[in-house]
């Protein structure tokens, strides 16, 4: 049923390494689940509100702070992967300094910022010192994000897998030992340490496929600009902000007239779906990245996007009938809201294709069809979260909702541009 891939991959062992990839990401989201339900029960379920408040914030700013350069990183860095070494070593220099410089740029104006978020928009003091810790985070995140781009585009997928497995099993250990000793700051601590551990990971991993290159002395060539990098990364920070703005608004809503308890089944909730979503996540990276270097045909899409369709669905139905179970995992407290988990089971296939079109619209660079279904998303999300959010189901529906208007938006304009039907 993946003619197209195997065909087009089969010779650089892509498949082998983003298979690799999966298994390393799946350790890492093991991990995230294990220490969520570790921090409900030791910090009680208004702290994981929090947890989910400051990560989500955190996300959003970081978003601001990459700029898209993940995703151009990917593109520019796969595309060079036809001419030469050199230029591959030139992109991703260029595409890491301008993430440094944003990275320092937003950690100035998080610290900036953190009384306004913490007293003004959900109204907890509480939250200031956390968001101060979490501003470690965003410079950390946005150079991981950039350098997980550029081991894309290298197709560097089994040395992603290590990061995140390494990772994956430190943080379980360590975020139960910091959170017994200091609480919910020792939650951060640890996120920052596994930022950080993450960090030097990849440089290690990019830096090592890089060096025969460096010993031999070869001269750039072909050198890319930086307006020609900043160009397309633009359009892509464009749709992020849509993106995460929205959620980050939403959940804000939430928190004003639901409170943290509410936040934090929510933040539960999402995490099922993101390990629902890792197989349509990973393969995205991986399409886009083939479809930058070679291209990758409509017909083959199709049979991509009905496999990952009934596979998430499959699983997304199955779990369903087990959503009391799983939310009572977390916390008993959060068991009457168990119809929250439901729609984002429901959720979870559609947000698949809606990320696997994504992906290869921006692999095709149709920037403009990503930036109207980001907006198309973060309408309905934004609207339907002021209209109607006074709980998590209300914000579990609306989420269905957006994505569903994004795929439709999304799957229209590719049919017509390229006969997806």
């Amino acid at each position: 049923m993946f003619d197209l891939i195997i065909k087009k991959i089969t010779s650089s062992k892509l498949i082998n390494k983003s298979l690799w990839h999966l298994l390393g990401t799946l350790i890492s989201k093991a991990a995230v689940f294990i220490t969520s339900i570790l921090a409900v029960r030791l910090l009680g379920p208004e702290n994981f509100g929090r947890i989910g408040i400051i990560q989500q914030t955190t996300a959003m700013l970081i978003t601001f702070s990459v700029m898209g350069l993940s995703q151009t990183a990917i593109l520019f860095v796969g595309n060079s992967s036809n001419k030469s070494l050199s230029d591959q070593i030139f992109v991703s220099k260029k595409i890491f300094r301008i993430g440094l410089l944003t990275s320092l740029i937003m950690f100035a104006l998080y610290l900036v910022l953190v009384d306004f978020i913490a007293y003004e928009v959900f109204g907890d003091g509480e939250l200031k010192s956390l968001l101060q810790l979490c501003s470690l985070v965003l410079v950390g995140s946005t150079l991981n994000q950039v350098q997980f781009g550029v081991m894309s585009g290298l197709g560097l997928f089994n040395k992603m897998a290590l990061t995140n497995i390494s990772t994956g099993l430190l943080s379980v250990p360590l975020t139960y030992y910091l959170m017994v000793e200091q609480g919910i700051q020792g939650f951060v601590l640890a996120l920052i340490i596994n930022c950080w551990i993450t960090f030097i990971l990849n440089r290690f991993f990019i830096n090592k496929n890089f060096r025969p290159l460096k010993v031999l002395g070869t001269k750039f060539i072909n050198e890319p600009s930086y307006y020609s990098i900043m160009k397309y990364a633009s359009s892509n920070v464009i749709g992020a902000i849509l993106f995460t703005g929205s959620t980050w608004f939403a959940l804000s809503v939430l928190s004003r007239r639901g409170g943290l308890e509410e936040v934090g089944v929510f933040n539960a909730s999402m995490q099922i779906f993101s390990i629902l979503y890792l197989l349509p996540s990973i393969l995205s990276q991986v399409l886009m990245s083939v479809t930058a270097q070679s291209g990758i045909n409509s017909n083959s899409l199709r049979k991509i996007i009905l496999t990952i369709f009934m596979l998430v669905s499959f699983s997304s139905f199955l779990l369903s009938y087990f959503n009391t179970e799983i939310l009572s995992i977390y916390s008993k407290d959060f068991i009457k809201y168990s119809l929250a988990l439901t729609w984002i089971l429901a959720t979870v296939p559609v947000a698949s294709i809606v990320n696997i079109l994504d992906h290869y619209s921006n692999g095709l660079g149709l920037v403009k069809v990503r930036i109207v279904s980001h907006l198309t998303f973060a309408l309905f999300y934004s609207v339907l979260a002021l209209i109607n959010v006074n709980n998590p189901i209300d914000l579990a529906l609306a989420l269905f909702f957006a994505y569903l208007a994004r795929f439709l938006i999304l799957y229209c304009f590719l049919s017509i541009r390229l006969r997806l039907i």
